[in-house]
């Protein structure tokens, strides 16, 4: 399932030129929160520091839109829809792909919350499958700030859906369902929001996104102080031997670079890469995709490596994440703690997998077909809603239309 979703996104012209125009519409959609930006920080004031002033407002726009699909119903009908897609085709339990379904959307903890009713009768097996799709996949509101970065929207959109099959199959290969349990597929509900009208459910969004916007920044403000530290740490040592280039960084890229070779990145940027996915794993997705935006812009890396690492990327699969994940269950269902306790370690590892495998189809099946290739110009937000149209000529060519 995962292989073909890949095909039919990187190979296949009609596919891909659908879902680049997806990618496109949402940059052009996201751009439309510069109006709110320049009125409260000021023009050209909301410019001058862009993760504070552009891509963190982003955040809240996305998060007031998400909110209002909520409670209109839409994103639960589309969840639903994909959760029965994944049962049918991949012989999952509806729990299993219910969770997996949700968390192409929504973040983990939302989603615990959904199933709580639930979390007390499901086999560790269950459990597992759940929380390996959480790491293997991220929430809608925070693909709006990746894109802000400048990383193509299209392979950010495509990378949390081809990697949620990835997580159910290597979850259920590495602690396959051992009991006979069946289980009604009606089950599990999303709600309606509570909310009596639109304008409520958007302020509610926009009220949700501060929580997550000060989770954000208080995880960049401790891990790039900690990084600093230890890039410090070791280059004192490291300049007492001779090396005056060498810091924590540098050695951690050499840790993963292999991890990088395998899954199809040329060896010059391997070591660039596996810093990435150092930096993914040890501290947040969300300091790896920023460093890959300044990669982007300066030019440093090869488009088909740029697509390898947004796949890479793509999931909730670091350090940091594994705390929010131990937390939102336990507080779901206390009597289950020491179960995801257990399970913790070996779902972050098959998360993370699940996102290798993802990206290792992406490097096998990505060709630098100048036609099939992200223009260096589409990589960086658009700030207007006149470049939209220049888009649909160049879907026309994609598929011969």
């Amino acid at each position: 399932m995962q292989f073909t979703l890949g095909i039919l996104i990187l190979r296949w012209p009609p596919g891909y030129a659908a879902c680049k125009f997806l990618g496109d519409s949402v940059t052009v959609f996201l751009s439309y929160t510069d109006a709110g930006s320049k009125f409260v920080f000021g023009d050209p004031g909301y410019t001058l520091h862009a993760v504070a002033f552009q891509i963190l407002p982003v955040v809240v726009f996305f998060s007031a839109i998400v909110s209002i699909l909520y409670f209109l119903g839409v994103l639960q009908f589309v969840i639903k829809v994909i959760a029965k897609s994944l049962e049918f085709l991949m012989q999952t339990t509806p729990m299993e792909s219910f969770a997996t379904a949700a968390h192409i959307f929504i973040g983990q903890v939302e989603s615990s919350v959904a199933l709580k009713p639930f979390l007390a009768t499901l086999t560790d097996s269950e459990l597992n499958a759940v929380m390996t799709s959480g790491f293997a996949t991220v929430a809608g509101t925070v693909i709006a700030a990746y894109v802000e970065f400048g990383v193509p929207a299209e392979h950010v959109i495509s990378a949390s859906f081809m990697s949620a099959p990835a997580a159910l199959a290597v979850a259920k290969l590495n602690y396959p369902e051992l009991k006979d349990i069946e289980r009604s597929d009606e089950e599990i509900e999303l709600d309606v929001g509570n909310e009596s009208n639109i304008m409520e459910a958007a302020a509610v969004g926009a009220m949700y996104a501060v929580k997550l916007i000060a989770y954000v920044v208080v995880n960049l403000i401790a891990f790039l102080a900690i990084l600093a530290f230890l890039d410090a740490v070791i280059a004192y040592f490291a300049s007492k031997v001779g090396f005056f280039t060498v810091d924590f960084e540098y050695v951690i890229s050499y840790l993963f670079m292999p991890l990088a070779v395998v899954m199809g990145v040329p060896w010059d940027e391997a070591q660039t890469v596996g810093k990435l996915i150092a930096k993914k794993v040890l501290a947040n997705e969300f300091l790896a995709y920023a460093d890959l935006g300044q990669y982007i812009t300066s030019g440093q890396l090869q488009v088909r490596t740029i697509v390898i690492s947004t796949y890479i990327l793509c999931g909730f699969g670091s350090s940091a994440a594994m705390g929010i994940n131990l937390g939102a269950l336990s507080a779901a269902e206390p009597k289950k703690r020491s179960d995801f306790a257990k399970l913790l370690s070996r779902a972050f590892i098959e998360g993370n997998i699940a996102c290798f495998m993802t990206a290792c189809i992406a490097g096998i099946l990505y060709q630098n077909d100048p036609s099939m290739l992200i223009s260096a110009q589409n990589l960086t937000v658009t700030n207007s809603t006149s470049n939209f149209t220049t888009v649909l000529p160049q879907i026309f060519n994609v598929t011969g239309s």
